[in-house]
């Protein structure tokens, strides 16, 4: 018997990974299904009975079958293959596949909730996910593929996080370090460039009327200043760091943290970086 190479719901080309569509749906459904509280075997039993095909053919499924699809992060984009369901579905569905195994699920702490979203690949960008091993061991990884190699645990992550809260409370200058000055960035859009364009060629034909052409630049010049973007990161710097020095650094508020961090990075060598919203930044990265 011919074993299924390619993972179900799509195939492969010259060009890379592709979604059968026909496949996809069943996929959507076994999540969908899942996660309405339908058990494995129920679902196994739905799509045996509608005879849908898994491979060439063959239309008997099992529980082991759709606990493999639900147990595989590749749908939801992953590995270079194309989204089939959310990762919000699938974070679902995961919580409920840990409650109904035989360890007990641990608690999620609240620091570990606010990370979640937030922790990316410093190699390729992409979301370092949380996961769990059979034995209900948590490790933080990248998923995209990027050969990063690095398996972070929830200590290895919350540890860098506490640290950084600790080390700014006892030395604000730490955030104030590599922020940037108040500045005004001015960025032309495609309309003021054209308008510039418009009046130097109309100023080089001559013979025009000094009200039309100082009409045209005050408009252009009231144009530009819509274009121009204050950047105040020094002055929010004074309120991310009050906030910082009034939070208790053991037991923090979700709703508090999600006002002054921006986002985390993991470097190739495991080492953390902290971007604040005030673009601030601070590293547990030794330097040389």
């Amino acid at each position: 018997m011919e074993v299924r190479k390619v993972l179900f719901g799509y195939f492969r080309d010259y060009s890379g990974f592709h979604v059968i569509e026909s496949e996809a749906t069943t996929v959507r459904y076994i999540f969908s299904s899942y996660i309405a509280g339908d058990s494995l075997n129920d679902i196994a039993k739905h799509l045996t009975e509608n005879r849908v095909v898994y491979f060439q053919g063959r239309n008997i499924w099992n529980k082991n079958m759709i606990k493999r699809i639900l147990d595989n992060d590749k749908y939801c984009g992953t590995e270079a293959y194309p989204a089939i369901i959310t990762v919000d579905s699938f974070s679902k569905v995961h919580d409920r596949l840990l409650q109904n195994c035989k360890y007990k699920k641990t608690e999620i702490s609240p620091v570990i909730e606010f990370l979640k979203p937030i922790v990316f690949c410093n190699v390729c960008g992409e979301r370092f996910y949380r996961r769990s091993d059979k034995k209900g061991s948590h490790y933080w990884t990248c998923t995209n593929g990027c050969k990063s190699g690095k398996c972070l645990s929830d200590e290895q992550i919350v540890k860098p996080f506490i640290n950084c809260l600790t080390d700014i409370q006892n030395n604000s200058d730490i955030l104030r370090k590599n922020t940037k000055l108040n500045s005004c960035s001015f960025t032309p859009s495609l309309e003021v460039r054209k308008k510039e364009k418009e009046i130097d060629r109309l100023v080089e034909q001559g013979n025009l009327s000094f009200s039309v052409v100082s009409k045209m630049i005050i408009e252009n010049i009231s144009e530009k200043f819509l274009c121009c973007e204050y950047i105040n990161s020094s002055d929010y710097t004074d309120e991310v760091i009050n906030v910082i020095n009034c939070i208790d650094k053991n037991n923090p508020d979700k709703a508090i943290l999600e006002t002054i961090i921006n986002r985390i990075s993991v470097n190739q060598n495991g080492s953390i970086l902290i971007v604040f919203r005030n673009d601030g930044i601070w590293t547990d990265e030794k330097e040389n």
